[in-house]
């Protein structure tokens, strides 16, 4: 008897150290299988953030494109002294005209009056281009 208590606890040995083998065998494979996703998730993630960073960058640069164009636009058309360069240009346009037209013996009023409005529709026609530039980058 003494034997079969021997071999039973042998074969007890044999199989508890199988079992211990099975788990760890199976909980290797768990933990393999989670750092494989967790990899994946990093991957997946930079991924992403390479993505978010670039729309980002695309941002910034249609934001500044804007803000030069609009800028510029104020500075040649929006400002006080942008009006006062056309109303100088206008007057030394429209004189040159009137004294042009006065030297026929004709009033130059209407020559400083003509000449003066075409510089002031071109400025106007200037303006609303630029102005609709802007708006094109807009969208």
């Amino acid at each position: 008897m003494v034997v079969v208590m021997h071999v039973d606890s042998e074969l007890v040995k044999m199989v508890a150290s199988a079992a211990g083998a099975v788990a760890l065998v199976f909980i290797g494979g768990w933990e393999n299988g989670r750092r494989t996703r967790k990899e994946e998730e990093r991957k997946e993630a930079a991924a992403d953030r390479q993505v978010l960073e670039s729309q980002a960058n695309d941002l910034v640069v249609a934001v500044l494109e804007l803000r030069v164009a609009g800028s510029t636009h104020d500075h040649l058309f929006g400002s006080w002294g942008a009006r006062g360069r056309v109303v100088i240009n206008a007057l030394t346009q429209g004189s040159t005209a009137a004294l042009l037209a006065g030297r026929g013996g004709a009033s130059g009023f209407p020559a400083l009056l003509g000449e003066a409005g075409r510089v002031v529709n071109r400025w106007d026609r200037d303006s609303a281009t630029s102005a609709a530039g802007l708006l094109n980058l807009i969208g």
